[in-house]
């Protein structure tokens, strides 16, 4: 396939150019016959001359090119008339020429050589003498036809949404439209034109339903509904989501020619609409069951009482209150692993609980609010809660060598977690951290061993903890989150012995152990 250069493609245009003068030159004699006798022999190098500057112009279809040659005859090529028009970068090179014709017949002397009529005669006689002199005589046979031009622009656009007062429009925005908006909302557009062609108006609606297109009067008024989105991934969700926003794209379509300003030309905006759905989540989690090692009691649940709404609709909780009661269970197993840990050091070992997590009650509600000119996730409520209740004890024999002890762990202390959550409270600020440490006792046994078993000032531990919201990975919403870690605990013993003296052992005791790491939602 032969392919152009574009040095190669530019000296065939300019030969193209040179050839359709050539063949307007005789064709627009006929049409201005008294410009072609005024100039005698220059005409056709006047033709070329001003069809190159209609090339500069921006004009490259053969019948505009025939229209400033004609209006070159009749007013010349200075266009001091006109400059307002020429300089304007605002308008199209299509505008320009429409908008100079224009000029040009409202311009026309009174009882003149030319009469209006005459005026539109001789430009509709060109136009259908050049129609087909770029196919016969050009080099590009492809060109297309060239269209009429008539004035066909935007005059006025009206847009409105729900019950908010108008916003009417006269002259193209400086900044692109874009809304945010809850829904569902009524939605209208209304629009004025000044003049019409075949195919304008012509609006296009592109939403999450489709394309939808008008054409002509029906194009005018647009009265709709947008629609509120829905969730359309199943699942539980976090606190602070509701179904993402839907985006809807407007464009109205014309022409952009008018008979004299720059042009209003195509409009496009968009609107993002937010549901304005209102969601809450009402919770009760009552006291916590104690139990102990190494036989622990069967599990009897706590009381989760959990209601949801969305638009005051009740919806079903059971996800929620399966992940709830996980919190429980999963606490139960984070305990058993202490146990074991603990057992694998002491001899004997017990574990009592008596602890509680998150026991009390919480009440939010979020959901998508309008806040200057933009539409914001907004939750609030009121948390009152004992994060954590903790009364646990550990105990077990310590054997060293022919040495023993009782050794005691007891961790104690209460959390409590009272917040109002605001409409401007960021909701990584919903948390509450705790840390409580380990106390340790140690009652050597006497024996036949001469050896005795003590404790010597060392490290503390510490039983830490934090709840509070965190961000899904996937954006759909804040769920509930509980992290309970135990740090590493070594015994710092000393054995005394009467005939050796003091000797210092450390001795690990427990590792690092994260005893709960739960979410919901």
């Amino acid at each position: 396939m032969l392919q152009l250069e574009a040095a190669q493609i530019e000296r065939v245009e300019a030969l193209e150019r040179r050839r359709l003068a050539a063949a307007m030159a005789p064709m627009l004699a006929h049409v201005w016959p008294a410009v072609a006798e005024r100039l005698g022999e220059r005409w056709p190098a006047f033709v070329e001359a001003a069809t190159a500057r209609a090339g500069e112009l921006g004009l490259h279809e053969p019948a505009q090119q025939a229209r400033f040659v004609g209006l070159c005859g009749l007013r010349g090529m200075g266009f001091d008339w006109a400059q307002d028009i020429l300089s304007d970068p605002k308008r199209s090179a299509t505008l320009k020429l429409f908008q100079l014709t224009v000029r040009a017949r409202a311009q026309l002397p009174p009882g003149g050589v030319l009469s209006p009529a005459q005026f539109d005669t001789a430009f509709a006689v060109s136009d259908a003498a050049v129609a087909g002199v770029s196919r016969a005589r050009g080099v590009f046979t492809d060109a297309p036809k060239p269209t009429p031009v008539q004035a066909c622009d935007l005059a006025q656009l009206a847009l409105a949404v729900g019950t908010a007062t108008p916003l009417v429009l006269t002259d193209p925005p400086q900044e692109p439209i874009e809304l945010a908006l809850l829904a569902p909302t009524p939605f209208k557009l209304a629009s004025e034109m000044l003049g019409t062609c075949p195919q304008h108006p012509a609006l296009v609606h592109e939403g999450p339903a489709g394309r939808m297109a008008r054409q002509g009067k029906e194009a005018l008024r647009l009265a709709i509904t947008l629609p509120a989105p829905v969730e359309r991934e199943p699942g539980l969700t976090g606190i602070g989501h509701s179904p993402a926003p839907e985006l809807h794209r407007f464009t109205l379509n014309c022409c952009g020619i008018r008979e004299a300003g720059a042009a209003f030309g195509a409009m496009s905006l968009s609107a993002r609409a937010y549901p304005r759905t209102p969601w809450r989540l009402a919770l009760q989690h009552g006291p916590w069951q104690g139990t102990q090692w190494p036989e622990p009691q069967p599990h009897t649940p706590a009381r989760v009482a959990l209601e949801l709404q969305a638009s005051g609709k009740a919806l079903p909780t059971a996800p929620w209150q399966a992940e709830w009661l996980g919190l429980q269970t999963q606490w139960r197993a984070g305990l058993e692993k202490l146990f074991n840990a603990w057992a694998k050091a002491l001899e004997a070992p017990t574990m009592e609980d008596q602890s509680g997590l998150l026991a009390g009650e919480a009440e939010l509600a979020w959901g998508w609010r309008e806040s200057d000119g933009q539409v914001l996730m907004h939750t609030a409520g009121r948390l009152d809660w004992t994060a954590l209740q903790l009364d646990l004890r550990l105990s077990g024999q310590l054997r060293v060598g022919d040495a023993l002890a009782e050794l005691r762990l007891q961790a104690q202390g209460s959390t409590r977690w009272q917040q109002d959550v605001k409409p401007d409270t960021p909701l990584e600020e919903v948390v509450c951290s705790w840390q409580h440490p380990l106390s340790l006792q140690l009652l050597p046994r006497v024996g036949s061993a001469p050896a005795l078993l003590g404790l010597r000032p060392g490290p503390a531990s510490a039983l830490s903890g934090k709840a509070g919201l965190r961000p899904r990975p996937d954006g759909r919403g804040w769920p509930w989150v509980c992290k309970v870690e135990v740090e590493p605990l070594v015994l710092p013993l000393s054995i005394h012995d009467p005939l050796l003296g003091e000797r210092r052992e450390p001795k690990p005791l427990l590792p690092a152990l994260t005893l709960l790491d739960w979410s919901a939602g």
